[in-house]
């Protein structure tokens, strides 16, 4: 190659190839027996088709763009010039030759590698977008499988590649597979789980020691564009849907950087369909419930601090989605798994109507026993953050749902049920929960808030406020809502704190009933106050009581003092 002006033209064309022996000097010049000199030669053609127009910042504007234009018109004449000379099938060739020998070459050959990559690159784009003689480049392919293994080669195969080469790779490789189907085939046909491998590794891209705000952009930036590529080629993605279920199997649990795996494969599964895909999506169940079977339980807290939880935030979006598209039909292998692994009693042994619904059942009691819940004294549960507890709860939601007749409600309501009666007095009330005194657990609900109650005249109002508030946008915004001061009742200045020590109080049961009590204490440390109630007092009267006119034993207060949290109602009716 040199730069030599034309006999013909007085002017003179300074970026002419002049080849006399056509592609055979080519070949002498990029020669792979002779890499290292290969290498200098293409950083020749590399500086010649990417001029450095940089080098005139400078100079005055007008000179700057003036000198900048011929420049890269000059380039531009060079690179048609290379490419009819047979200089492009010369790079090709030894790329792909590269990409052919085994890994230790491939990585001393990095240099080169990069520098090709540089090469083709220019010659199948302007200014980023491909071109009509690119597009030309690309229908006179002879060796498209050789060309792309090369291309996966270079990633997968070099640790070290740089983020520059890796972005040239990813652009190629969309390049060709978004030029018809048989690229894409080729593609997934590439031997020795080439293809899959390529993409799963770029989904969970981590570079060592990318460290910086430019490394970890870099790194975000991978595996952003990888995901791109795969959503946007329909026929790219249905190959793919198998690879990552295949990969989800050995993802490392403790990976923090598995955010645009999960998300494109969770945008794959629910874009296809459930009964033709029925094998997939229950290959995908079952290896969803194994790795979640395989997260260890938490010491202690200060474990739970340092692991992250992406991969289980993950698994839990892909488990609601199954739920959600195919109930029991997509957890058969998987639910049982996940049961014995973790050693949780199986909730569907509690009833015999529970059998139709098990793989479901179960599923929830797995998730609520043995990932919300710990199942060791003191050990944080697995959902230890907030994300994955949000989807852990939505997860057992998803499933109560999907189970037929209510079966789900029905054993989730038992179990917290059961929580309920075995919590503080303290903890009840704040939970809005009525204590349970003879220790019956039945299904019904024990809220002490179900609907609106009646203060006199008020059903009709009542009734038309209930049907507003079943309307979801308007009851998200009436409980965002703040209540304006001037809408409360103070009741006046109510004593509070201490000053309630030795004062006699009038509690308001759900029941209807009144108790009167007497503030015996107040701890300060929980803003909490100990109340004694009376004693209830026979009337004269057959059938009357002082306190309770028509006595309720399930509803009687317990002889111990209980604990509430005192807040200001109505004037004198404070609950």
């Amino acid at each position: 190659v040199h730069r030599a002006a034309s006999l013909t033209d007085p002017v003179g064309d300074a970026m002419l190839v002049e080849s006399h022996g056509g592609n055979s000097d080519w070949s002498s010049l990029l020669d792979f027996s002779h890499f290292e000199r290969s290498v200098y030669v293409m950083q020749i053609l590399d500086s010649l088709l990417r001029p450095a127009t940089a080098m005139f910042s400078g100079l005055n504007p007008e000179t700057t763009a003036s000198l900048s234009k011929a420049m890269e018109e000059h380039a531009a004449s060079f690179r048609i010039n290379f490419t009819k000379s047979g200089g492009f099938a010369a790079v090709m060739r030894l790329f792909v030759e590269s990409g052919n020998s085994d890994k230790v070459t491939r990585r001393r050959n990095r240099m080169g590698n990069a520098c090709a990559l540089r090469i083709l690159k220019e010659c199948f784009f302007s200014n980023d977008e491909l071109s009509v003689e690119g597009q030309d480049l690309i229908e006179s392919f002879a060796d498209t499988s050789g060309f792309l293994k090369s291309l996966v080669c270079t990633v997968i195969d070099d640790d070290g590649i740089t983020y520059n080469a890796l972005f040239r790779v990813l652009s190629l490789v969309r390049m060709m597979l978004e030029s018809g189907p048989i690229f894409i085939r080729s593609f997934a046909a590439l031997p020795g789980n080439l293809a899959d491998t390529f993409l799963t590794s770029l989904l969970l891209w981590e570079r060592v020691g990318s460290i910086g705000a430019t490394g970890i952009q870099s790194t975000v930036k991978v595996r952003k564009t990888t995901g791109d590529m795969i959503l946007a080629i329909p026929l790219l993605s249905s190959f793919t849907l198998p690879w990552l279920v295949k990969a989800l199997k050995t993802i490392d649990t403790n990976t923090d950087g598995s955010d645009e795996f999960f998300s494109v494969l969770l945008k794959l599964v629910n874009s296809v369909d459930p009964v033709g895909n029925e094998i997939q999506l229950k290959d995908l169940g079952a290896s969803v419930c194994f790795k979640l079977a395989s997260y260890p339980g938490r010491v202690d807290d200060a474990a739970s601090t340092f692991n992250s939880t992406g991969v289980l935030c993950g698994c839990l979006k892909l488990l609601i989605s199954l739920i959600e598209a195919g109930g029991n039909n997509f957890l058969i292998e998987g639910s049982p798994h996940i049961l014995n692994t973790i050693d949780i009693s199986p909730w569907s042994d509690e009833g015999t109507k529970l059998a139709e619904d098990k793989p479901l059942i179960d599923l929830m009691g797995a998730i609520f026993d043995g990932f919300i819940s710990s199942s060791k004294s003191g050990a944080s549960p697995i959902c230890c953050d907030v994300d994955s507890r949000r989807l852990a709860f939505n997860a057992v939601a998803s499933a109560a749902k999907a189970c037929g007749g209510g079966r789900g409600y029905t054993i989730l309501a038992k179990k917290i049920n059961v929580i309920i009666s075995n919590v503080a007095p303290s903890l009840r009330h704040k939970w809005g929960q009525k204590p349970v005194v003879d220790g019956n657990h039945n299904s019904r609900n024990t809220a002490n808030y179900s609907g609106l109650k009646n203060q006199g005249c008020t059903c009709y109002m009542n009734s038309f406020l209930q049907q507003l508030f079943m309307m979801p946008d308007l009851r998200e915004s009436l409980c965002s809502a703040e209540l304006p001061s001037s809408l409360r009742s103070t009741g006046g200045s109510l004593a509070k704190g201490d000053a309630l020590i030795g004062k006699k109080i009038s509690l308001h049961w759900d029941s209807g009933q009144n108790y009167e009590a007497i503030v015996e204490g107040y701890n300060s440390d929980t803003d909490m106050h100990t109340i004694s109630y009376f004693p209830i007092v026979p009337s004269q009267q057959v059938g009357q009581h002082n306190q309770v006119p028509h006595p309720d034993l399930h509803s009687l207060p317990r002889e111990l003092s209980d604990e509430f949290i005192l807040s200001a109602g109505r004037p004198g009716k404070e609950t």
